[in-house]
């Protein structure tokens, strides 16, 4: 099934995001202002500054992922302060907003035979809300 196939059964849409480093913080925050707009929101940047902070404060829980806390620490800067997504750090910022944003998140995943593949993220056990980015 084509991506805009697979879109249209869903009413979901491709939406631009500031080619920034953040694109997923941008989508993240634009997403839960759309899908919950009863509740307040994070900026993209509180909520690039509270993935610093849980990453600081929770840095052994990331080793499971074959970070170093070292490492760990030196691509989440990258991530966060130079805004450079191609590191290993990246691959876990989904998982990181679960447990901050306290939602589960649905993550689009697609190769280059056009197969779609739908992830939901949900390493925080009271999250009970779902976030499609």
């Amino acid at each position: 099934m084509l991506l805009n196939q697979f879109l249209d059964s869903k009413s979901w849409k491709v939406a631009p995001s500031p080619p920034d480093g953040h694109c997923l913080l941008h989508r993240a925050v634009s997403s839960l202002k759309s899908q919950f707009p009863e509740e307040s929101h994070p900026t993209v940047s509180s909520l690039a500054s509270s993935i610093k902070e849980h990453t600081i404060k929770n840095a052994d829980d990331y080793l499971i992922y074959g970070f170093a806390v070292t490492k760990l620490l030196a691509e989440m800067h990258l991530y966060v302060d130079e805004r450079i997504y191609n590191t290993n750090f990246g691959d876990i910022v989904p998982f990181i907003l679960t447990r901050i944003i306290q939602k589960k998140l649905c993550v689009l995943d697609t190769d280059n035979y056009g197969s779609i593949t739908t992830h939901t993220l949900d390493t925080n056990p009271v999250a009970s809300s779902i976030v499609y980015l």
